[in-house]
């Protein structure tokens, strides 16, 4: 029985672990997606900016 309860803690503790590094994962891609969009945002206003002034 010592030998379920061991397993079973040990597979419970490897979920966990692999939930907090999902996490952090997405974690990083989300901040990836935003700093993206920023990217596309500041583009854009260069883009009009100069097509504003012309050239």
């Amino acid at each position: 029985m010592d030998t379920l309860k061991e397993w079973l803690a040990v597979c419970m503790s490897d979920q966990r672990s692999a939930g907090a590094a999902a996490s952090v994962s997405d974690s990083v891609n989300s901040r990836n997606a935003a700093d993206s969009r920023a990217e596309r945002v500041l583009e854009a206003r260069t883009a009009t900016d100069i097509a504003v002034r012309g050239g």
